[in-house]
């Protein structure tokens, strides 16, 4: 941003024009553990340890039959990413030129918020990621055929039925319940006005699909709504090139889903398709802001720094599919 250069002459000072990503969904798949170590492990309990019936009836005088639990370890090492930005002193100088006490262009401000939407970007894209390149119960992902479109013939679209098939598969496998399902936006464009699914949910209302009634029906806690782009286009200095990409979807236009259990809060004994493990910044805090006077290029640097790693902690706690409504 280069203020001297702009012609600011007469511009409005109770309005202006904003765009960036309204939600990221990234801590909703992953949560989030503070405070972790660097290089460190999450102690993982063997499953097939607790769900094996091995108690016994035991005569007076014999010995009780012992057997043994074991752990895994899944291993993290946090990385630290980030972004800055900059305010050159004329720019500062600069900025109060509207009429009022107000600027119209917070400089200083919309220079630390861009950095740190830099940062959430990335986290968002290494959830996206780790997903992808994961096998999820035992395979990459399932194709869905583009089955689950709003213009699926009646009788053929088959959205309910695999997520059906797929909690008991997640069920089956490690003996919980999936409590979360996500889609990508063009996925939930075409879900929440299927005719087929309108006509199977009693409580929807003026005859669109919402997520609290989709949950209920499909017995999950939560329905998410993955809705983050991302800008392909390489910058070209004085032009805003733009080239918008789906983030959640494998294969453009086609959709993608997310079936998964995540628990309230991450803490010793809790069951999850993964986790985020973040360490301390340098001040205490999970996410540093630094405000430098570089005197040097006269100007001052924002930067916002994050540490963390994005791992996998249990690839049977999860089921994806893509191609969801195209084939």
């Amino acid at each position: 941003m280069d203020l001297q250069n702009q012609q600011v002459r007469g511009i409005a000072k109770d309005a202006s024009l904003f765009y960036k990503n309204s939600m990221y969904v990234a801590n909703e798949i992953f949560p989030i553990v503070d405070n972790a170590p660097k290089t460190g492990k999450v102690a993982k309990y063997h499953k097939g340890d607790w769900f094996r019936d091995e108690a016994a009836i035991r005569a007076p005088g014999d010995s009780v039959y012992h057997g043994k639990w074991e752990i895994d370890y899944v291993n993290f090492d946090p990385k630290q990413f980030a972004f800055g930005s900059e305010v050159t002193f004329e720019d500062l100088r600069a900025e109060g030129f509207a009429d009022g006490t107000v600027p119209p262009v917070d400089m200083e401000v919309d220079a630390v918020e861009y950095a740190t939407d830099k940062v959430m970007l990335k986290r968002e894209v290494r959830t996206r990621d780790v997903i992808f390149n994961q096998n999820w119960s035992g395979g990459s992902a399932e194709d869905a055929a583009g089955l689950w479109s709003r213009t699926s013939a009646a009788g053929t679209n088959t959205f309910v039925a695999d997520i059906r098939q797929r909690r008991a598969t997640i069920k089956n496998n490690t003996g919980i319940t999936p409590n979360r399902l996500m889609f990508d936006w063009n996925t939930w464009e075409h879900i929440q006005d299927n005719p087929d699914l309108i006509a199977r949910v009693p409580t929807t209302k003026d005859r669109i699909i919402n997520q609290f009634d989709l949950a209920t029906y499909l017995g999950v806690e939560k329905v998410i709504i993955a809705d983050a782009i991302r800008n392909t286009a390489n910058k070209k200095v004085g032009e805003d090139a733009f080239t918008s990409a789906n983030l959640w979807e494998e294969n453009t236009n086609k959709g993608g889903a997310f079936l998964y259990y995540a628990p309230p809060k991450m803490g010793r004994k809790v069951r999850a398709a993964g986790g985020t493990f973040r360490m301390k910044m340098f001040n205490g805090a999970p996410v540093q802001v630094v405000r430098r006077r570089n005197d040097e290029h006269y100007r001052w640097d924002y930067e916002v720094l994050e540490e963390t790693d994005i791992v996998v902690m249990d690839s049977y706690l999860g089921f994806r599919w893509v191609d969801t409504i195209a084939t």
